[in-house]
């Protein structure tokens, strides 16, 4: 059995690192309402992109309060390309905090240029999510009762 779980990220300072932190394994399930906001993934820089390949775009910070969640928006906003999903260079952040991206993973469909100002997507934000752990017993099996949670 698996007794925590490894966070893979790059350190920020100095070369490029791949680095592993190991932490417990939290699972939770949470409810979110059906209002939202849009948050704008627009370019802040000049990026020359290449069919069928990802490509790193460095992107307006996106700040999300302590429990927000978002999901990209499947809907098409750039001709070029779609974004898979947003990041921050460094460790990873915690829900439970308030935290930024500041890249976006940007799939291309064309060959062409991104450049600053480019609308590249759009993120569905959730506002103060409700939260609930869901724990483990001693076998190790999740306690989740029907429909979720009590």
């Amino acid at each position: 059995m698996i007794h925590g779980i490894n966070l893979v990220y790059e350190e920020v300072e100095g070369p490029p690192t791949l680095k592993r932190v190991k932490v417990e394994e939290e699972i939770y399930e949470y409810v979110i309402s059906t209002r939202a906001r849009w948050e704008p993934i627009i370019a802040i820089e000049k990026v020359a992109i290449k069919a069928n390949s990802v490509h790193q775009v460095a992107i307006r910070p996106v700040r999300l309060n302590p429990n927000e969640l978002m999901i990209p928006c499947p809907a098409s906003w750039n001709c070029l390309g779609h974004v898979v999903n947003v990041g921050r260079k460094g460790i990873p952040q915690k829900v439970e905090k308030a935290r930024t991206f500041d890249y976006a993973n940007f799939l291309a469909f064309k060959d062409g240029a991104i450049v600053e100002g480019d609308l590249l997507g759009v993120l569905n934000v959730f506002p103060k999510a409700t939260i609930m752990a869901i724990f483990r017993g001693s076998s190790g099996a999740r306690e989740v009762y029907p429909p979720y949670r009590g």
